[in-house]
């Protein structure tokens, strides 16, 4: 599986609506809805868009299963 860096487009498009062409890395449409995306990207010859709403900031988040206390995990380390 290939990364994908999007911070770019989370830096130009914040708080809006992108369509991807199927290489989830170029933006052919971006609007305020999913809806005004699908259209704006029908008129560039795009019939399906991969939508995505980007976020207005980001919040890194990131833990150990093991943290989230002991009623999740039995002592193997797997989940109950």
């Amino acid at each position: 599986m290939k990364v994908i860096n999007w911070t770019k487009v989370i830096n130009k498009y914040k708080g809006l609506w992108v369509g991807f062409k199927n290489d989830n890395q170029t933006v052919v449409a971006s609007r305020k809805t999913p809806t005004e995306v699908i259209k704006k990207a029908k008129l560039k010859g795009y019939d399906q868009p991969i939508l995505f709403r980007v976020p207005t900031r980001l919040v890194a988040f990131a833990t150990n299963l093991a943290d989230f206390g002991h009623g999740l995990l039995g002592q193997n380390g797997f989940f109950r």
